[in-house]
């Protein structure tokens, strides 16, 4: 006697990808609610925040596996905003930069 199965391989792993606000947009306001895709095999998403490229001045905290958070006290005066949504897959933290322009 015997037991026939069929199993499917797991897809490739990928990191989050930001949904809202969408890059390079214009934010409404000195609090916003970042929202990303969830990333495909993910462990953990850490979210960066800051006034310079790869900064955190404004916010930097792990999110565990939620898929969004909101972040205050960005600046109103039309400078860049710079967004780093880090994912960890496969064990390796991995990332993806985005740029936003502050609300005027």
């Amino acid at each position: 006697q015997y037991n026939d199965y069929t199993y499917k391989a797991a897809g490739g792993l990928s990191k989050a990808e930001m949904v809202t606000p969408v890059n390079g947009s214009t934010l409404s306001g000195s609090g916003i609610t970042f929202t990303w895709s969830a990333g495909i095999g993910a462990a953990a998403y850490w979210l960066d925040v800051g006034t310079a490229p790869g900064g955190f001045d404004l916010f930097s905290q792990g999110t565990g596996l939620a898929t969004s958070q909101s972040v205050s006290g960005i600046p109103t005066n039309g400078s860049t905003i710079y967004v780093r949504l880090w994912t960890v897959v496969g064990g390796v933290w991995q990332f993806n930069d985005y740029t936003y322009k502050g609300a005027p």
